[in-house]
C-alpha cells in the first residue's frame, strides 16, 4: 500500500499539486492520466525521492519512502531510456528486478508476458 499525505510540490512559482493525499491499495492498478507538464512524472518522482518534495509524507507498506528499505516494496520503472537503448526487453526487466530485489516478480513476469512473444530488442517504436 502506498499512502500519500499532504504532497506539494511547485518550480519556483509554478505549483504543480499542493496537498494532495491518496492511499493506493495493493493489487490494483493505477493510472494517471492527463496532458504534458500536468505534473504526473514529478508526481510519481515525489513518491520515490521525497527529497525533492516541498511538503508532505510518502509510506510504502507502513515504511516512509525516505528510508531505503521502502525500496524493496516496490518496482519503478523511469520515462527515461537513454540509458537502456541497447537492452532487450527480457534484459531490461531483468535489471530492474535485480535492482529492487525482485526476482521472483521477474521470473513470474517473463513466464507471462515475454518467452516466445514480441520482438527481440526494442525497436524505436517499443521503446516509448
Amino acid at each position: 500500500m502506498i499512502e500519500i499525505n499532504n504532497l506539494s510540490k511547485s518550480y519556483g512559482i509554478n505549483k504543480i499539486f499542493e496537498n494532495e493525499s491518496i492511499t493506493l491499495t495493493n493489487s490494483c492498478i493505477y493510472a494517471l492520466v492527463g496532458v504534458n507538464g500536468i505534473g504526473k512524472s514529478t508526481f510519481l518522482n515525489s513518491i520515490i525521492q521525497p527529497s525533492t518534495l516541498d511538503k508532505g509524507s510518502v509510506k510504502i507498506d507502513d515504511i516512509p519512502s525516505i528510508d531505503f528499505t521502502a525500496k524493496y516494496h516496490y518496482a519503478f520503472v523511469p520515462d527515461t531510456k537513454d540509458m537502456f537503448l541497447n537492452l532487450t526487453g527480457k534484459e531490461y526487466l531483468q535489471f530492474v528486478s535485480e535492482l529492487y530485489n525482485q526476482k521472483e516478480k521477474f521470473d513470474e513476469l517473463l513466464a507471462t508476458y515475454i518467452v516466445g512473444k514480441g520482438p527481440k530488442t526494442l525497436t524505436r517504436t517499443t521503446r516509448k
